[in-house]
């Protein structure tokens, strides 16, 4: 009975691999030769490379809003107008390339079935943060289509970021209108107050009319004496000149003018956010002109050599698949994975000589008792000319009247010493395993597989 032995069979020799391609030279050549050819003969067009580049403010210049800095401002603001980071959030945008891609596909016919994603391969944007740049690399095979898909890049991102601007302002304008009508509140109430408090300390001598324009004129700061003592001259007018009151007063005219400083810097800087809203203008610094030079690749080497390699692949798959059909085992690894019997010898067979070393172990191992009998069950096909080869070999070492060579599985009952003989390239492997199955039911006494090789 067979011993299992598994790690024997968990590779393939690099002998036999040769050995299969040396089997299936013919197919492999064909099919590589068809895939060269084929490969050679499909044209090529030239293809071209495009790039432009759009330079941006820096980071430090992006907050001037009209020419004041933002930074100054009440509520901070960007102007987006210049900003590279949000310049190339929009051309990265879906919504912003599905524009460029229709017009790329009504200019290049080649072009027509691309679909988008297959396109955006095509298109390469580059941020240079350092340098504030973004950077534009067309290719296609329609010279003046580069030009007219990055031109067309530069047109719609100049429409489009006025836009965006206009809407990023907006925003900042909704908050601006708030706090506007949020302080006009505070200083009306301002003004109320210090009225009711005139009027309830019957307070004469003050020009309620003055006062609201001096409220909403000045800054709310009196940082020299001049206003310092025209603020307290008005104060020296209450008859009663009360401690208390004088204080109440202050405070009252100081609340006011700061709220009144406040609102007339909203409203000045919300129209400052206007007049930037609606002023239209190049959203970079700097364009540079679009470069457009011919691609120097090895098309032509790459589509042959993908015509090589699928023609090899192909050629091997079509082997494999006729060796399959053939059903006929190559390896003495495929007689090796049968459940019930071992391989004892491997005999090679060279130039219709047998090795004479293969042939001394077997007999010094198995044939070397002159007295017994031997059979070799063979299937039923197997190469003739081998098995004259080996049969003249055997006749030199032993009687012929002590061997038998057949393939009648029940002559194994008149011989004391049974052998299994194949060839390697000519025995099916469903004839091999249909006779191992029929050697084992018969309780035959087999010693192992002699496997004679080419």
């Amino acid at each position: 009975m067979k011993s299992s032995n598994k790690n024997d069979n968990d590779y393939i020799p690099l002998k036999d691999i040769f050995l299969f391609f040396i089997r299936n030279k013919i197919n492999i050549f064909l099919f590589t030769f068809i895939g060269v050819l084929i490969s050679a003969t499909i044209p090529i067009k030239s293809s071209w490379m495009g790039k432009s580049t759009l330079r941006f403010k820096r980071s430090i210049d992006k907050v001037i809003i009209s020419g004041n800095k933002s930074q100054n401002f009440i509520k901070f603001t960007n102007n987006p107008y210049t900003n590279d980071e949000n310049a190339y959030k929009i051309f990265k945008e879906n919504s912003f390339l599905q524009e460029i891609y229709k017009y790329s596909i009504s200019k290049e016919e080649d072009q027509k079935n691309l679909g988008f994603k297959k396109w955006k391969d095509k298109l390469i944007i580059q941020h240079d943060k350092n340098n504030g740049k973004l950077i534009f690399t067309y290719k296609a095979k329609n010279k003046d289509s580069i030009y007219q898909v990055l031109n067309k890049i530069n047109q719609n991102y100049s429409n489009k970021a006025h836009i965006f601007k206009k809407n990023s302002l907006d925003k900042n304008l909704i908050d601006y209108k708030s706090l506007i009508k949020k302080y006009k509140v505070k200083n009306d109430n301002s003004i109320k107050n210090i009225y009711y408090f005139i009027n309830s300390n019957k307070i004469k001598d003050i020009d309620i009319v003055s006062l609201y324009y001096y409220l909403n004129t000045n800054n709310g700061t009196f940082i020299d004496n001049k206003q310092r003592q025209l603020k307290i001259n008005k104060i020296d007018k209450f008859k009663n000149n009360s401690p208390a009151k004088l204080v109440m007063y202050i405070n009252l005219l100081e609340s006011a003018s700061h709220n009144s400083s406040i609102l007339n810097r909203l409203i000045r800087e919300k129209t400052l956010i206007e007049i930037e809203k609606n002023l239209k203008k190049e959203p970079w610094i700097s364009k540079s002109k679009i470069s457009i030079d011919k691609v120097n690749s090895n098309s032509k080497f790459k589509l042959i050599s993908l015509g090589f390699i699928l023609g090899l692949i192909s050629g091997i798959f079509y082997s494999i698949f006729i060796d399959s059909k053939k059903n006929i085992i190559y390896s003495k690894y495929g007689f090796d994975e049968n459940k019930y019997f071992s391989i004892i010898s491997e005999i090679k067979i060279r130039n219709n000589k047998i090795s004479k070393q293969d042939f001394k172990i077997l007999k010094k191992v198995y044939l070397d008792n002159q007295d017994n009998n031997y059979l070799f069950i063979v299937p039923k096909i197997i190469s003739e000319k081998n098995i004259l080869i080996f049969k003249k070999e055997i006749e030199k070492n032993i009687n012929k009247n002590n061997f038998k060579i057949s393939n009648e599985v029940l002559d194994h009952i008149n011989y004391s010493n049974t052998f299994i003989l194949v060839n390697a390239g000519f025995t099916k492997r469903d004839e091999f395993n249909y006779l191992c199955d029929l050697l084992h039911y018969a309780k035959s006494n087999i010693i192992g597989i002699i496997i004679l090789s080419n």
